[in-house]
């Protein structure tokens, strides 16, 4: 019917115009079967194997076979094949705008969805595609791109918008996360790879990244054992250090106790000695103390019994002179009086003691030899008063 409309003229035109396709296989339920590479499909990286055709150019192909949408799917090189499909793996129907023939495209290499909210939703990014070297991340929502509000654009509108030639650039801007944070962008297109060759440039850059990690994690793991090895070494420094210091320490507090035991020990040394001058002097002072109290026991006068001494006290009253009356002491005198008297209680003081300890010395010897002294003594002053008393 195109044809006829078209008259003779345009019919011999139409029949010189190539015809393009876009290098799709398609099974008896329209679903791909096979994507011919180097093809546009394959270049356009969004078609997959298993994918379902729904729409072409926006007629309903449901019921077609795949002889049938073969003149709907090809026309002019360089013209749009728009598709509704339904991808295998999710079940999602998204729109696809591929270029006919051999012509190639540029693009960022983006797949767009739009939400019920009218927003345009990244859905994927092509591996090694300016999308992906640019930063856009699925979930992203386009709100911009070369300035121009995408906001209740259809995914048919945008395609072309992100499309050019290999090479310019594209600024785009996108909501990003919960919070929807703007996010500005900077595409570079770039001609859009066959999914193997997609994937096998993400499968390069992966390794290349992993080996930049292994790298990366090796020098990291060096570093981290030279650290622990300068770190052991100097704890075994500080150790050897520590033991060295307390070593030092000990000597010199060994040094200090024998060097404070030989001070005590001198101090005690002398503590010894000064007792055992004292012992001596405390000696001799006793022996004299005894000797003293032997010679004063044994001068001492023995006191005549009573009758005796009435009997004699007339004659000696007789017979002493009288006494002439004292004469008062002057000062000095009374202080010599008063210091002989001081020496004397102080001597009987000594005395006593003396005697104590004499008796606390000998306790058995004592009174055996008291009572001899003190009968002897007696009798010799009696004798001696019996012959001054003849000679008078």
């Amino acid at each position: 019917d195109r044809d006829a409309s078209l008259g003779e003229e345009g019919r011999s035109n139409m029949s010189k115009r190539p015809q393009a396709g876009i290098g799709l296989r398609l099974n008896s339920k329209l679903c791909v079967q096979e994507i011919v590479q180097g093809g546009p499909a394959a270049a356009a990286g969004v078609i997959q194997v298993g994918d379902t055709v729904l729409t072409v150019g926006g007629q309903d192909v449901n019921g077609y076979t795949a002889t049938q949408c073969i003149p709907l799917i090809s026309g002019d090189e360089g013209s749009y094949c728009e598709l509704n499909i339904r991808k295998a793996e999710s079940n999602v129907v998204m729109p696809v705008r591929i270029c006919r023939g051999s012509k190639p495209q540029a693009g960022v290499g983006c797949l767009l969805q739009r939400n019920e909210a009218g927003e345009l939703v990244v859905q994927a990014v092509n591996p090694g595609g300016g999308a992906m070297m640019g930063g856009v991340q699925p979930t992203d929502i386009l709100e911009r791109v070369n300035g121009v509000n995408m906001l209740g654009k259809t995914v048919r509108d945008a395609v072309p918008m992100m499309a050019g030639e290999e090479g310019s650039q594209v600024k785009m801007t996108v909501l990003r996360g919960g919070v929807r944070a703007r996010v500005e962008l900077t595409l570079t297109r770039a001609l859009l790879a066959s999914p193997a060759e997609a994937h096998a440039s993400h499968a390069q850059s992966q390794k290349v990244a992993a080996d930049k990690a292994a790298a990366v994690r090796k020098a990291a793991e060096e570093k981290a054992a030279a650290d622990k090895k300068v770190a052991a070494e100097k704890a075994a420094a500080d150790q050897l250090a520590k033991q060295q210091a307390e070593a030092k320490a000990a000597e010199e507090a060994k040094a200090a106790a024998a060097k404070k035991a030989a001070a005590d020990k001198a101090v005690a040394d002398k503590a010894v000695a000064d007792k055992a001058v004292a012992d001596k002097k405390a000696a001799g002072d006793k022996a004299a103390a005894e000797k003293k109290a032997a010679e004063a026991k044994a001068t001492k006068p023995v006191e005549e019994p009573p009758a005796k001494k009435k009997a004699q006290a007339p004659v000696e009253e007789k017979a002493a002179p009288k006494a002439e009356a004292p004469k008062e002491l002057t000062d000095d005198e009374k202080r010599a009086v008063k210091r002989a008297e001081i020496q004397r209680r102080v001597d009987e003081a000594k005395l006593k003691q003396a005697a104590e300890d004499v008796a606390a010395a000998a306790p058995a010897a004592a009174p055996e030899a008291a009572p001899v002294k003190a009968e002897g003594a007696p009798e010799a002053e009696a004798s001696k008063k019996k012959k001054n008393k003849k000679k008078k």
